[in-house]
């Protein structure tokens, strides 16, 4: 049994949260000890297990001064570490990466810290390069979730990672998969990384072909009134819906005989997972960091080039218009998505973690 910690900025909206909350709630049924720290906390939060213990940095006394808050948040950290006794704390996304990794220098504790998107587009800046190689070299271990994303970094970070994709919920795997006849589904967050204009100018090809497709997008974001103008202005407000958040994946995706992922950047995305898990085919951009690419080569799905409108369109209709190919991928999906299960990416990361000791 180990003290095994997570921090991550907060614990909803995106993967890595799920992530987070899935790879928590299963260490804690295997019978660990299991601690999440968040900075926040919002109403909507993954839902944690009755035995794991929480801690949120920021309800306390803060400061009026921003840099005085940093070092609050980072002195309870600290002190969490240290009261939980923990063996490791694992973080999840660059802002509790770099908190970890200093917090825990000189305690017990040891740190593994996981990039979750391409480094990339995560760390533009000539500085944010130089210091993620440092802060990563810091660390006891790396998790990536691509080895592209491994590559990234030079080998003396590489050495002391491994490459762990995904879990899937064990709900997908047991979704009956009954398509609605021309229904193409995207879920996503409504942000610039996601690129929903390259897929709404997309099927506004696909619709001259096949007039009564529908395409409906899951998902909230700052983006959301910006995309609903442009359905609009390319007049295809009968054919694309903004549908907003759902707490029903699951049967969303039961009823889609099309997913599309449209993403300029992505790690190993949970949605197209997910998706193929239920048995959807499945159309990506070939996006880095390679996560699309890794999930839909093989005959399992479709790529296209990131930005390529036309091609794009045309993928989908060639699935719209394929119902041998769609039954082909689906099946090839379905026996792929296997080696995904909560239990069997839970087991690598605990072996790696057990590794560390």
């Amino acid at each position: 049994m180990m003290n095994i910690g997570f921090y991550i900025p907060q614990l909803f909206g995106g993967g890595a949260e799920r992530v987070v909350t899935s790879l928590s709630n299963t260490l804690a049924q295997l019978g660990h000890n299991v601690t999440v720290i968040t900075t926040v906390r919002h109403k909507d939060d993954y839902l944690l297990e009755d035995g794991v213990k929480r801690y949120v940095l920021d309800e306390m006394a803060l400061s009026r001064w921003g840099i005085l808050n940093k070092c609050i948040r980072f002195k309870r950290l600290r002190t969490i570490c240290r009261e939980e006794r923990l063996d490791v704390l694992i973080a999840f996304l660059s802002g509790a990466v770099n908190y970890s990794v200093l917090a825990c220098l000189g305690l017990k504790t040891r740190v593994v810290v996981s990039e979750r998107n391409s480094p990339e587009f995560t760390y533009q800046s000539q500085f944010g390069r130089i210091w993620a190689k440092i802060i990563f070299s810091l660390s006891d271990g790396v998790v990536f979730q691509t080895r592209d994303a491994q590559a990234w970094f030079p080998k003396f970070v590489q050495r002391k990672s491994i490459v762990i994709p995904n879990p899937v919920k064990e709900i997908y795997y047991s979704v009956p998969y009954n398509p609605q006849p021309k229904r193409v589904v995207s879920v996503g967050r409504l942000t610039e990384q996601k690129n929903y204009p390259l897929l709404i100018a997309a099927f506004a090809s696909v619709v001259k072909v096949v007039p009564d497709a529908q395409l409906h997008i899951y998902g909230g974001g700052h983006l959301r009134m910006q995309l609903q103008d442009f359905i609009y202005q390319n007049g295809l407000g009968g054919n694309i819906h903004l549908k907003g958040t759902t707490n029903d994946i699951p049967g969303v995706l039961s009823e889609a005989s099309v997913f599309v992922m449209s993403s300029d950047v992505e790690g190993m995305p949970n949605a197209l997972m997910e998706a193929m898990t239920v048995g959807v085919p499945c159309v990506s951009t070939d996006c880095p960091c390679g996560g699309p690419h890794f999930l839909l080569s093989g005959g399992r799905g479709l790529l296209v080039p990131v930005g390529d409108v036309s091609c794009l369109a045309e993928k989908i209709l060639v699935l719209l218009q394929s119902d041998e190919l769609c039954d082909e991928y689906s099946l090839k999906s379905k026996a792929y998505m296997q080696q995904f299960r909560q239990e069997e990416i839970t087991s690598k990361w605990l072996d790696f973690i057990s590794s560390l000791q």
